[in-house]
C-alpha cells in the first residue's frame, strides 16, 4: 500500500508510524492520505488554471475585513447586478483563493483590488458585521473542516468493509436478529431507503441499480440463489443505516447512528477517531471538545 506513496517520504512516515504504533487505524490513515492527496491535485489544477487566466492566487482567504481585496459576492454593477467571475475577467488586480472540502471539489473565492475603480460597489444597507473570527471561533473551524475530510474518508474505507463482508458465505451469527432490529428499531432508516429502491443495499453486493422503473435486481438475486436472502436481508438493513449517515454524523449522532457503528465495531471494523465520537455519544457541535483526527495538511485550508 506504501508503494502509491513513493515520492512523499512525509506521507510514508506518517503511515509507517501508524502501522508501528497503532495499526489498527492504519487503513484510515491510508485512506486519508490518499484523499489529501487527491484533493492536492484538484486544488493545484485549479490554481493553474486561474493563474493561466491572470488571477493572482490568495494564499488564505481574505475574509471580510480585508481592507485590499474585496470579495466579489459583496460588489453589485452600476445598475445593480451581482459582479461575478465573468464581470472582473480581465480586470487589473483580479485574484482568487482555492479551497477543496470533503466533497473534493475545488471551491473557488473571486477578489477584486480597488472595486470601485471597476466601477462597482458594495451593497447598501447592509448591517455590520460582528467582527473577525475569535482564536477559538478558528480552532472550531479547523476542526470541524478537518473531522468533515476525515469522516469522508471513512466511510470509503467502511463501504469496502461492508462489501467484504456481505461477500463472505458466512454471515456473522446475530444476523438474524440485526434484521430483526433492523426492521423494528430502525424501521425509518429502512424506509426511507426502500423508497429509494435500496441503492447503497445493491453497491454493497456488487449490483448495479436498476433504477426506479426497473425490474428489482435484489429480488432476482434471491431468485436465483435463495440461499443468499439473508445476505439480501443484511444488505438492506445496513444499507439503510449506512445511507442516513452524513458528513455531520460526527457532530450529531442519533441513536440509529450509534447503534449502527456500535454494532460495526462489534463484528470487528476498527472505527476510525472520527466514528469513535459516535459511538461515544458525543456531539461535538454542542460540546466543543472534539479533537481534530487529521493533523495533515489540508487541501486549501
Amino acid at each position: 500500500m506504501l508503494i502509491e506513496f513513493d515520492g512523499d517520504a512525509e506521507i510514508r512516515a506518517d503511515l509507517i508510524q501508524v502501522a508501528t504504533t497503532d495499526p489498527a487505524q492504519f487503513v484510515h490513515a491510508a485512506q486519508r492520505a490518499r484523499d489529501e492527496k487527491a484533493r492536492a491535485r484538484t486544488k493545484a489544477d485549479a490554481e493553474a488554471d486561474l493563474v493561466a487566466r491572470g488571477y493572482l492566487i490568495l494564499d488564505s482567504d481574505p475574509g471580510y475585513y480585508d481592507t485590499e481585496y474585496t470579495r466579489i459576492s459583496e460588489l453589485l454593477t452600476t445598475d445593480d447586478q451581482r459582479v461575478t467571475a465573468e464581470h472582473i475577467e480581465n480586470l487589473d488586480g483580479r485574484a482568487a483563493h482555492v479551497r477543496v472540502y470533503a466533497d473534493g471539489d475545488a471551491n473557488i473565492s473571486y477578489f477584486l483590488r480597488d472595486a470601485n475603480a471597476a466601477g462597482f460597489h458594495t451593497y447598501g444597507g447592509s448591517q455590520p458585521k460582528s467582527g473577525p473570527m475569535t482564536d477559538e471561533e478558528k480552532a472550531e473551524r479547523r476542526t470541524l473542516i478537518a473531522n468533515n475530510k476525515a469522516w469522508a474518508s471513512a466511510e470509503t474505507v467502511r463501504r469496502e468493509w461492508l462489501a467484504t463482508l456481505l461477500s463472505r458465505k458466512a454471515l456473522p451469527k446475530d444476523a438474524a436478529v440485526v434484521i430483526a432490529k433492523g426492521l423494528t428499531i430502525h424501521r425509518q432508516a429502512i424506509s426511507t431507503a426502500t423508497r429509494d429502491g435500496n441503492e447503497l443495499a445493491h453497491h454493497l453486493l456488487g449490483l448495479e441499480p436498476s433504477g426506479y422503473f426497473g425490474n428489482d435486481k435484489l429480488a432476482a438475486l434471491i431468485e436465483q440463489s435463495p440461499a443468499k436472502a439473508q445476505h439480501v436481508a443484511l444488505a438492506v438493513v445496513l444499507g439503510a443505516c449506512e445511507s442516513v449517515t452524513r458528513k455531520q454524523t460526527w457532530r450529531y449522532p442519533s441513536s440509529t447512528d450509534a447503534d449502527y457503528f456500535t454494532l460495526l465495531a462489534g463484528w470487528g471494523y476498527n472505527l476510525s477517531d472520527v466514528e469513535q465520537i459516535v459511538t461515544a455519544g458525543e456531539s461535538a457541535n454542542a460540546e466543543g471538545d472534539a479533537a481534530s483526527v487529521n493533523a495533515e495538511p489540508s487541501a486549501g485550508d
